[in-house]
């Protein structure tokens, strides 16, 4: 008997015992579906959970739900350049993305001063005191496209005159007493050439065009509500090479893609979470990590699984009802097949084809009833 006589048996049997057909179809079909729907139902709740655990845990200005800070210790006695400082902000990103699992959204970076008194002028007869408060001045790459003048020299010139121009917020200049155009010195007696304060010019005001736009970590008003802003060249000509260590305090913030999120891959995302931490404490001197989402991702990976133990729980009953029901239903149709099996003997057919037409038929009802309860598995879900 050839491998199509064998098939073509198979669905006459099937065809001509409809009903007992329809309900082996139906037990195959709650049986695939209640068990396919107790991982999508997790799966589904899960995905929801971590979103709202990563969201109340989140940082930053548009509170991003997937977010990495690192940071550089302040007063690290290491040097680290501008250039350092840059590159260091590319390989972070990398190292981030790969071991997370999942590519930058967006990348904030703030590369901060160290701490200066600033003075007014030996000539400049308004101030009884000479020391007038102690400032520190920032440098974010791109804050150019994010921010307009309200009042003095345009930006970009910072990156081309010969003097360290200096923008600060009006409330701060207010705070002061200062004014556009006025020259003062920074001083710190940790500097290079302490003897020789760095002047710089008040160049105006600025304001950001969207304090609540994604690109930046938090509302900038209030992240440099007193302190200066110049540029990444005004930075890097000025700044960086009057102290030794030439930068202090500065962040790397990275936001992860969130549309890319599955929940089947939380573990790795802890994991990755973990060892991006790890590398960057260990390669980087001074590097630390303070904020991330390893927390949110903790407290979903338990929730989660005490769901599936919960859920695989109350649906044992269920499946053994549904068990006992394809054990009724393969007992009536062993019963009936009872006499067509005697008569395949009959006519020559050896016990190895039988079985063969039997597993066949068996298969049949699989391959129509598994789809069928994957279907049926979303609706339980």
């Amino acid at each position: 008997m050839s491998y199509l006589s064998f098939l073509g048996l198979a669905l006459k049997r099937v065809r001509s015992r409809w009903v007992l057909t329809l309900l082996s179809l139906l037990s195959i079909t709650f049986t695939v579906g209640l068990m396919a729907s107790i991982p999508v139902f997790t799966d589904t709740v899960g995905f929801s959970i971590l979103k709202k655990e990563l969201a109340r845990y989140a940082f930053g200005n548009a509170n991003p739900p997937l977010a990495m800070r690192y940071y550089r210790v302040p007063s690290a006695p290491e040097p680290m350049s501008m250039q350092q400082a840059m590159e260091t902000a590319t390989w972070l990103g990398l190292l981030t993305a790969q071991e997370v699992g999942l590519p930058i959204a967006r990348t904030y970076v703030q590369i901060g001063s160290h701490a200066f008194m600033m003075r007014a002028l030996p000539e400049d007869t308004r101030y009884k005191e000479r020391d007038l408060r102690l400032v520190r001045i920032n440098c974010v790459p791109g804050a150019e496209e994010h921010i307009e003048i309200i009042e003095g020299l345009p930006f970009a010139q910072g990156d081309t005159a010969d003097e360290l121009l200096l923008w600060g917020r009006p409330e701060f200049l207010d705070k002061l007493g200062v004014h556009p155009g006025e020259v003062f010195e920074l001083f710190n007696y940790n500097a290079v050439h302490p003897d020789v304060p760095l002047r710089f010019r008040v160049a105006g005001t600025w304001r950001a065009k969207d304090p609540q736009e994604a690109f930046w970590y938090r509302d900038p008003h209030d992240l440099m509500a007193e302190e200066f802003l110049t540029t990444v060249g005004a930075f890097a000509r000025f700044i960086a090479p009057y102290m030794p260590q030439q930068i202090d305090f500065t962040y790397w913030y990275y936001v992860l893609d969130e549309g890319k999120i599955r929940f089947a891959d939380v573990d790795r995302y802890v994991k990755g979470v973990q060892l991006a931490q790890y590398k960057a404490e260990a390669m980087l001197p001074n590097i630390q990590v303070d904020r991330s989402p390893i927390e949110p991702l903790k407290d979903v990976q338990l929730r989660t699984r005490v769901l599936k133990r919960l859920l695989f729980g109350f649906s044992l009953p269920v499946m053994a009802l549904l068990l006992f029901f394809v054990g009724t239903i393969a007992s009536i149709s062993v019963r009936y097949q009872q006499g067509e099996i005697a008569m395949l003997m009959s006519r020559g057919a050896s016990r190895t084809q039988t079985l063969a037409i039997s597993a066949l038929e068996g298969l049949i009802h699989i391959a129509l009833g598994a789809p069928l309860g994957v279907v049926a598995s979303l609706g339980m879900a």
